[in-house]
């Protein structure tokens, strides 16, 4: 991306900002050449310190003991923290007991954050734990945002949501099984102070302004076998405590004395060599395989293939080749490639895939790259369409069929590899009718709870897990993108070039979980999926259906709604336990509106 903004804006001026970045002279030099440069600042706002907790003692006079290093002097040691325990060393026997008795020593220092990196079950399950501890937050007590979260919590877990039952408390846990409205909601209450513990997944690092005092190291394993944090994947999330204007000094402890090689490594890895991901694979790129199969093989290929690619939609094919030395030039693999053998199988793998473009429609490269997807992958998801009775018809009759027209268009997206759908749901080979009937239930506006059965899992905390994952994740953010794709390949082949607005809603309709233009476009403005479509049916009840041309005084509508359009919204969602009152405030402080 940034290689393709700096040759078609050769003008434009970057300003890159990481505190991570070890070769920023490199990179800078890579973009800008003599023009630049890199400005190295030591200054930190805040202090963190790292601790390693101890278990120390004997019985009838167990303590634990904090060794603490601060990884920006390495002169500086601070004077070890010794915490009684007490007469029974019960409660700091497990890893996840010392973070739940630490995180309640340090709380009054402000919000404790533990993380749990590759575990949301365990994250949960400490969160549940702590907040059997904590005081009930009456309701009258509770922010606009908390008594929302809540009700939210219930709606889209069941009643019996432990989630809500946590909040209720001061208490959340974060991960990839929530909604995007959740997950802010929560942040905002972790910023409110009005959350004071949070067990938390590595998806925090996705996280802008996340701000704590304490941050209580369960574990720094990826999920699936990914290995350990990096030194910046660590301090992305770790950098969170001590944030200025909020504490004065940060504090990272680790709860498992075991981890102490982990601290070691974390604390002299401030920052880290930014390398093309492609330089790791140029050893493993064979010219006897077809680079269609290493594509689907070899992740870390797919950006410099759609770079090339780009090159190729924006001028052509021929032109793209005859340019390739400078394509080759302006990418980051070419400026750290090590020795002369790699860097021509670099040219070889670009002249190769340039070549296969130049016997292509010019307007099969530009739908391909305007997708994200691969052109080969674009050609065969086109080719397929056509040969399918309702695909070739569009995505009325895809909507028509319901999960029948689903489980069509589903069998052909599940082969992208840029979609990454093929797990379906849990292991194994995908069950594509369940995931069409997971899909149309999404659509239709079900809830997890309602979808939760349908999804493999030891219990039901598991199967609401799974199933939220699945649509919050894979069908919203992938299965959208290749119904897109699809979109763009039906409207090439042959149908009229103006079509009914609402003939293409259907990648929207996925992202969203919704089924209907308006439901669509309000969600769009910001309004959470629960009330989405009860908006949409509201506004057309006074204005009549939403078309192109009244999309500016629909987007009006939603921002000026007062109380009671809002009670009106409140009360055909079905969502319990929110006033109209609630809502229009938290909308209203997303879009950044006062008032």
């Amino acid at each position: 991306l940034l290689a393709n903004l700096r040759r078609e804006q050769p003008e434009a001026r970057l300003l890159l900002l990481t505190p991570f970045m070890e070769n920023a002279d490199q990179i800078a030099t890579w973009l800008s050449r003599e023009r630049g440069h890199s400005i190295n600042v030591q200054w930190r706002p805040s202090r963190i310190v790292l601790g390693l907790a101890r278990v120390i003692g004997q019985r009838g006079d167990w303590r634990i003991q904090l060794d603490w290093t601060d990884p920006y002097s390495a002169r500086a040691r601070p004077k070890s923290l010794v915490i009684p325990v007490g007469r029974v060393k019960a409660g700091i026997g497990t890893n996840t007991e010392r973070v739940l008795f630490l995180a309640r020593k340090f709380q009054p220092l402000g919000t404790a954050l533990a993380m749990f990196s590759a575990s949301p079950a365990d994250a949960e399950e400490a969160a549940w734990q702590y907040s059997q501890s904590a005081d009930e937050i009456h309701r009258d007590g509770q922010t606009p945002q908390m008594r929302l979260a809540i009700a939210l919590a219930r709606h889209e877990f069941g009643a019996d949501a432990r989630l809500a039952t946590c909040l209720e408390r001061g208490v959340a846990y974060h991960h990839s099984a929530l909604s995007t409205i959740l997950r802010y909601l929560i942040e905002d209450q972790v910023r409110a102070k009005t959350i004071r513990f949070v067990a938390a997944t590595s998806t925090l690092a996705q996280g802008m302004n996340f701000p704590v005092a304490t941050i209580l190291v369960h574990s720094v394993h990826k999920p699936r076998g990914g290995g350990n944090f990096s030194g910046s994947e660590f301090w992305n999330i770790a950098g969170r405590a001590g944030r200025v204007g909020m504490v004065e000094q940060g504090l990272v402890i680790f709860a498992d004395e075991r981890h102490q090689d982990h601290l070691e490594r974390y604390a002299s890895d401030l920052r880290n060599v930014l390398t093309s991901a492609l330089l790791a694979i140029l050893p493993r790129l064979r010219p006897d395989v077809p680079l269609k199969e290493q594509y689907r093989n070899l992740p870390a290929l797919r950006p410099f293939i759609q770079y090339l690619a780009h090159a190729s939609a924006t001028s052509s094919p021929a032109r793209a080749i005859a340019n390739l030395e400078e394509l080759i030039q302006q990418s980051l693999a070419n400026q750290q490639v090590k020795t002369p053998a790699d860097s021509q199988k670099l040219r070889n793998i670009a002249r190769g895939y340039l070549q296969q473009l130049t016997g292509q429609q010019a307007g099969m490269v530009k739908a391909a790259d305007q997708t994200g997807l691969a052109t080969f992958n674009f050609n065969e998801l086109y080719a397929k369409l056509r040969d399918d009775p309702v695909l070739r018809i569009g995505p009325r009759e895809v909507m028509k069929q319901g999960e029948n027209g689903l489980q069509r268009l589903i069998e052909v997206l599940q082969w992208i590899p840029e979609l990454n759908l093929a797990l379906g749901l849990g292991a194994g080979d995908m069950n594509v009718r369940a995931v069409a009937k997971v899909v149309q239930g999404w659509i239709d506006g079900r809830e997890v709870h309602e979808l939760a059965s349908l999804f493999p899992g030891g219990d039901v905390a598991a199967q609401r897990r799974n199933a939220a994952r699945y649509v919050y994740g894979t069908v919203s953010q992938n299965m959208s993108w290749g119904t897109h794709a699809y979109l763009r390949g039906w409207l090439m082949t042959g149908v009229p070039a103006e079509q009914p607005p609402e003939d293409k809603m259907l990648p929207a309709y996925m992202q969203y979980g919704v089924h209907s233009p308006e439901a669509a476009i309000a969600s769009l403005l910001g309004v959470p999926r629960p009330f989405a479509e009860a908006m949409g049916t509201v506004y057309k009840q006074g204005n009549g259906p939403l078309t192109p041309e009244t999309t500016t005084r629909f987007k009006s509508y939603v921002e000026s709604a007062d109380e009671r359009a809002w009670g009106s919204v409140v009360e055909r969602s079905g969502v319990a336990g929110v006033n109209a009152a609630d809502i229009r405030t938290v909308l209203r402080q997303m879009q950044g509106l006062s008032g």
